[in-house]
């Protein structure tokens, strides 16, 4: 008995492992498949994205965008014929990838195409709004410090957009909008005829070549 286990052992140990044929012809259609699958995809999610962005610029909705955005994942299986990719060849792992890619895809054409220089979403930015005095001595403006002998006075305000500025200007009292002058380095600024008295409220209002507006107030003390 010993002896039979023995040599059936030794049978059994003679038997070689044969791996299963590899047919490379379906690997490669598979994995073209899958390629075909994904590059769908990445063109669904940028025909989609160019939608939301044209829905928030039309609406400034950010919850109209994502909405339509996420429509389109009902999509996914319109999209596969239409490349020549096969869906029941895809396995849950590669629809879960499918996911990912889509989601990319969307957001980064869609930020793209709601920032510049595709769109402009946002207003001008004026800053550094100051009084300057020029004596005549030195031959120089300088920023008002609250005391001096000066001969003159400006408003000076920096004033940068992403698209240009149209039109920059300024009011105070009851005078009405007044246009300032354009230096370079996106210095702006508007000659006042006196020093203002104490408390004055200047306005300066910003529009870009795009209509976006944006104002400031600032107080001389």
């Amino acid at each position: 008995m010993a002896r039979r286990r023995h040599e059936k052992e030794e049978e059994e140990e003679k038997e070689v492992f044969t791996p299963p044929e590899f047919d490379e012809k379906e690997y490669i259609e598979e994995e073209m498949n899958k390629a075909r699958a994904s590059i769908s995809i990445v063109v669904l999610g940028a025909l989609f994205a160019v939608v939301s962005a044209v829905v928030f610029i039309s609406t400034d909705s950010w919850a109209g965008s994502a909405l339509i955005g996420l429509s389109g994942f009902f999509f996914f299986k319109f999209i596969y014929p239409l490349f020549k990719a096969d869906p029941s060849l895809l396995r849950k792992k590669d629809y879960v990838a499918h996911g990912a890619i889509y989601l990319f895809s969307w957001l980064a054409v869609f930020i793209l195409c709601v920032n510049m220089p595709f769109a402009d979403l946002s207003a001008p930015e004026i800053e550094n709004v100051h009084l300057e005095g020029f004596v005549q001595a030195d031959d120089g403006w300088f920023a008002y410090n609250g005391t001096g002998n000066f001969s003159d006075y400006r408003i000076v305000a920096m004033v940068t957009d992403n698209s240009g500025i149209d039109s920059v200007e300024i009011k105070y009292g009851n005078h009405t909008w007044m246009p300032m002058k354009s230096l370079e380095n996106s210095t702006y600024i508007f000659n006042l005829s006196a020093l203002p008295p104490r408390d004055t409220v200047f306005f300066v209002k910003a529009v870009d070549t795009n209509t976006h507006e944006a104002t400031v107030s600032w107080t001389f003390r």
